[in-house]
């Protein structure tokens, strides 16, 4: 296990750094164990997984991290955003902080970077839960075509309200895009703030750049994975878990009840249950 050292930039309490490739990446532990590590989804950072940290950390050494570029890192847009280099980032930081396999769990865009980080370093992999990832995987997208474009409309629009500074005017349309209607109106003050910290990571979403992954990729794959959806979620998500399933080897499905997108944090306690089943087998 690597020693953390000063990061580049102020780290809140409690929060540790590694640098990996030349950037340091920030996360927060809790707990020992076999190491589960959570992968936040566009627009936020670790702090997404608060709900989990203490429950898995029971049991396991829970591990939340926030990806390149994302709080605390006061980004505001210079220079590349990847996917690619965040499943590089990550399998880096697997070796280097947990030194052994490890579970990874995914939420939304974090699902995508666990299943590309899994395609590149299966054996660091001991489980994925992908919890309705898959946006900008072009081979699993919805095949109908208003769903399909929907993601690329709603992200112009964000980048578009950015760049004339109007921050909760960009973030407002990704929220109704990903937990429906009305959905930034309700979040609760704290959770806006982690929005528009990280709101910059979301206009770089526009122009991200990620390689294909076919479903001969995931064919490829000999890693469990759980495909983790939302019983309210909008439509778009569930097409792309029904289309990823087929080429899957080793796949299992669960539906979260009583909550939409943002799952994990909605409703926690089925959520959580849910994936420590899973990985409990693996």
């Amino acid at each position: 296990m690597s020693i953390p050292r000063e990061s580049a930039w102020p780290l809140p309490a409690g929060l540790k750094s590694e640098s990996v490739d030349g950037y340091d990446l920030a996360y927060v532990e809790h707990g020992a164990g076999l190491p589960v590590i959570f992968v936040h989804g566009g627009g936020l950072d670790y702090r997404y997984f608060a709900p989990q940290m203490e429950p898995f950390g029971e049991y396991y050494r829970a591990i939340a991290v926030s990806l390149r570029h994302c709080y605390p890192e006061p980004w505001r847009g210079d220079g590349e955003f990847s996917l690619d280099e965040h499943a590089r980032d990550l399998t880096m930081f697997i070796r280097q902080v947990a030194s052994e396999p490890v579970h990874l769990v995914g939420m939304s865009r974090g699902g995508t970077v666990s299943l590309y980080a899994a395609r590149l370093a299966p054996e660091l992999i001991r489980s994925v839960t992908f919890a309705e990832g898959g946006s900008g995987m072009h081979d699993f997208a919805p095949e109908e075509p208003a769903l399909r474009d929907m993601r690329d409309r709603v992200m112009q629009t964000v980048a578009a309200r950015l760049a004339n500074g109007d921050v909760d005017g960009a973030l407002a349309p990704y929220l109704e895009f990903v937990n429906g209607p009305g959905s930034w109106d309700k979040l609760p003050g704290s959770v806006k703030g982690w929005f528009r910290d990280n709101a910059w990571t979301l206009a770089a979403a526009s122009r991200y750049t990620l390689s294909p992954f076919s479903c001969a990729d995931a064919l490829a794959l000999d890693v469990p994975v759980l495909l983790v959806g939302a019983d309210s979620s909008p439509p778009q998500f569930r097409a792309i878990l029904d289309r990823l399933q087929p080429c899957l080897r080793r796949s299992e499905r669960a539906l979260i009840s009583n909550s939409s997108h943002g799952m994990s944090s909605i409703n926690p306690a089925e959520f959580n249950a849910t994936v420590m089943a899973f990985i409990a087998r693996y």
